[in-house]
């Protein structure tokens, strides 16, 4: 809670996966990511992009559940790479449904949502993310048990300097460019 509690600054919920633990910080839900650009919920479920440094990019995609105490690996992990860099966390690595290397022009995932708009109906219960530098709009089908993406595809539109996505009324997907322009999903004419 971020309001003031007696001489508290802010409160924190019991159910934090560090209360009690000594040497750990209590706010933390997660750790271990290095850049996450934007995230999202799908029920119960979160989904976070993350930048990575020099190599890979992910998207993580898991039950809230799961999440609670997930050391995502960074700086020890990149990806599912072993930089050999920082210390591995006091946790086993979690690690994400989808990861892409650098190459073709890409260098920073961009974090989406999941389609659920009845106007696009071949981008149903998919999750619709992108790249900034290589500027295509894409989408997968998430395996949630088995951690895996499938599916992946282009959705069709490119989008360069591609910076955030939004959900509005409706369900409908927006997305945003750098350029300060703000675009809509929608079917083909």
């Amino acid at each position: 809670n971020p309001r003031r509690n007696g001489n508290k600054p802010y409160t924190i919920p019991a159910g934090n996966p560090y209360i009690g633990m000594s040497g750990r910080r209590k706010e933390i839900w997660s750790y271990g990511l290095r850049n996450p650009w934007r995230f999202a919920f799908e029920g119960n479920r979160i989904i976070v992009a993350d930048v990575g440094r020099s190599s890979f990019e992910e998207i993580n995609y898991l039950n809230v559940t799961a999440a609670k105490g997930a050391n995502f690996g960074w700086p020890k992990f990149e990806g599912r790479q072993n930089t050999g860099n920082g210390p591995a966390g006091a946790d086993p690595p979690t690690f994400p449904m989808l990861v892409y290397n650098h190459n073709n022009g890409r260098c920073a995932v961009i974090g989406g949502y999941v389609s659920h708009d009845p106007r696009l109906p071949e981008l149903r219960n998919r999750y619709i993310y992108g790249d900034l530098c290589e500027g295509i709009l894409r989408s997968m089908v998430p395996n949630v048990a088995a951690n895996r993406a499938t599916d992946i595809r282009a959705v069709g539109i490119n989008a360069p300097d591609l910076t955030s996505f939004g959900r509005g009324p409706g369900n409908r997907l927006y997305f945003t460019q750098r350029s300060g322009e703000l675009k809509r999903l929608a079917p083909p004419p």
